[in-house]
């Protein structure tokens, strides 16, 4: 059952911002070396384990140079659209989740779009 239908990643390792479309049930990543496979799923993990990030490591290389010109914060997210498929009558056909990391490698905002959903079946009921 496909329960993910889009994976955005901003600021991961090697991964600048990529979105990802297209996923399937089985979904096979190939490249040559070093050309950012396993930092989507590295990516991933953080996301689903809320795992605490390393920015010395794990923050983009060419966004830290943008960031000391135009002075913004260090962030890396990464936000997942998922499908409902009728599985839970509750929930929306589809719905995101996203997780912001600051530069001490600490989840500092979830956004999710269920918020919103949640509150326009509250005003109809």
């Amino acid at each position: 059952m496909k329960l993910i239908s889009k994976i955005e990643i901003k600021y991961y390792r090697s991964i600048h911002n990529q979105t990802i479309t297209g996923i399937s049930n089985l979904n096979i990543f190939s490249g040559s070396n070093d050309v950012g496979k396993s930092n989507v799923m590295r990516a991933l993990d953080s996301f689903f384990n809320e795992k605490r990030i390393d920015f010395g490591v794990e923050f983009n290389a060419t966004r830290r140079s943008e960031i000391t010109r135009i002075r913004e914060k260090q962030i890396i997210s990464i936000k997942v659209w998922f499908k409902n498929n009728n599985t839970y009558q509750n929930l929306p056909a589809e719905f995101s989740i996203k997780k912001t990391w600051d530069k001490n490698g600490k989840i500092i905002n979830i956004q999710d779009s269920l918020s919103t959903w949640l509150k326009s079946k509250q005003g109809n009921v």
